[in-house]
Parts: C-alpha cells; structure tokens; sequence
C-alpha cells in the first residue's frame, strides 16, 4: 500500500513538473537573461540545502526487505531516482530563475514555484504546483515515517535497544510509526516548516555522517571503499557545521530544539540501557 501510493503521488509531481518546465522553457526569454552575483555563504547554504535534498533517496535501503531480489533492485532504485531528480531539479530550477526576477523570488520565497506556474499557465497552474506540492510533502514524510519506524522496529526485533525502550515504546511496528508520527506532528505543530525543514536537514547530516563511519567498521563485510567513506563523512560535517552557523543566525530556536531532541535520545537511551543493566544484576 505505501509502494502504491508513493508510485502514484511521485507519478503525479513528476508528469506536473516536466510540464511545467516545458512550458516555462517556451515562454522564457533567454536574449535577456543573465547571471547574477553572490555571496560564498548563501550559497554553501544552497548547496548544503540541494545536498541534503538528495539524500533522501536513501530511505529507499530501508525497504529492501520488501524486495525479490534487493542485489539488483536496490542499485537500480537508487540510481535511477538520483538521474530522474537531477533532470527534475536542473529543467525546474532553470525554468523558474528564467521566469522570475531574483527581487521576487526573495519576496515570495515560500511558493515561488507555485508564482512561477501561474506566470506559465495562470490560475490553474498555481493551483496544479501547489498540489504537487503537497503530495511531494506527504510522500517524503510517508516514506521517511515508515523508513523510521521499519529501522526501530528492526532495531527491536534484534535485540539493538534496551528491553526497556522495545518493550514500551518500540514493542511493534503499528507502535513505532505511531510514534513516530506524533513526534512528526507535534514538531509541525510547533515549530513554522523552514524550522522544522531546518532540524531535519542538521539531523540527515548528522545520521548519515554516523552512518558512514559505521560503515567503515564493517567495510570488509560490505566491499566499500573507506577513502569515500571517510570523504561522505568529511562531507557531511562540514555541510552540518556551516548550516547550523546558518540556523543559529537565522533560527536559534531550531538549533536549541534539535539540541535538546539528541540529548532526550541519547539520554533515554543511556536511562533504558541502565535501567537493564540494573534488572539484570537483580
């Protein structure tokens, strides 16, 4: 059912996109457009940003148990949402920065595709971009909920966390995603979504970079290079050092709010793995 779905609204945001980029394309006057300056800092942001952006593709690891054959399926899954993303971002952005004005696109920074679909194709653009939109929101958050709750879930049936925290919390998958999906609300709930956008972004950069040097410690098992292991991790960092400046300037409750989200974990987790201990001992 989540495959289904996902297929289905991505389909749709895909077909509207390549449209839009076509038309946008058409109607652009190309004679008149040129380059404009920048600071290095905006745009290690930007970039950081697109970065992050593309590492989603990898929650598509957490469904290889769903697959028949994840040795070829997983490969060609990830290969071909990096090539079909980076057409996607490249015809949609060139599409919108062809079309509109950078003093605009600052203005409006919240729904500037949305304001770009409705110079190409009015009324009914805006409303076709904006429901893209949502359906892009809900199937990043629908795939990486159930990434989060398989992985726990997992985590639990191998005996990787405290029996505390599986056997109250984790005790089944319904109950993982059910938590997981209230945590999702409630920080939606609190925080505006450039926050909320800005913690997930620190947060994929810190877990990747943990990721990766766990990755290094099985590298014999796995055949992976350690050299761009060491690089994803170097690359990681960095990018996370330079947008938390960013959200401290910007956003300091975002960055107190992801702060105090790791210290809750990891100060659960450390309560749960001593509470064990303690039952054991007993």
């Amino acid at each position: 059912m989540v495959g289904k779905a996902e297929t289905f609204a991505i389909g749709l945001v895909v077909i509207s996109l390549l449209v839009f980029s076509a038309m946008g394309f058409h109607q652009a006057d190309f004679k008149s457009y040129h380059m404009a300056g920048g600071s290095i800092e905006g745009i290690a942001v930007a970039a950081g940003i697109l970065y992050i952006n593309f590492q989603g593709f990898g929650v598509v690891t957490n469904s290889s148990s769903a697959m028949k054959s994840p040795q070829k399926e997983l490969s060609l899954a990830m290969f071909s949402a990096l090539i079909l993303v980076t057409i996607a971002y490249l015809a949609v952005s060139t599409a919108v920065v062809l079309l509109m004005p950078l003093n605009v696109m600052q203005v409006d920074n919240g729904h500037v595709l949305a304001d770009a679909a409705k110079i190409v194709a009015g009324k009914l653009g805006f409303i076709v971009i904006s429901i893209s939109a949502l359906l892009a929101c809900a199937a990043a958050v629908n795939a990486t909920i159930f990434a989060a709750s398989n992985i726990a879930a997992d985590l639990t049936e191998k005996h990787e966390v405290s029996s505390a925290l599986g056997n109250s919390v984790l005790k089944s998958k319904l109950r993982a995603l059910t938590v997981s999906s209230v945590g999702v609300i409630i920080l939606a709930l609190l925080f505006p979504l450039s926050e909320v956008g800005q913690m997930a972004s620190l947060a994929f950069l810190l877990v990747y970079a943990v990721v990766s040097y766990g990755h290094i410690r099985v590298h014999k098992q796995t055949g992976a290079s350690p050299k761009i292991l060491w690089c994803a991790i170097a690359i990681n960092l960095s990018l996370f050092t330079a947008l938390l400046i960013n959200t401290i300037k910007t956003a300091p409750s975002s960055a107190i709010a992801l702060l105090i989200a790791l210290v809750a974990s990891f100060g659960l987790e450390a309560f749960s793995l001593l509470k064990s201990k303690q039952h054991k001992l007993d």
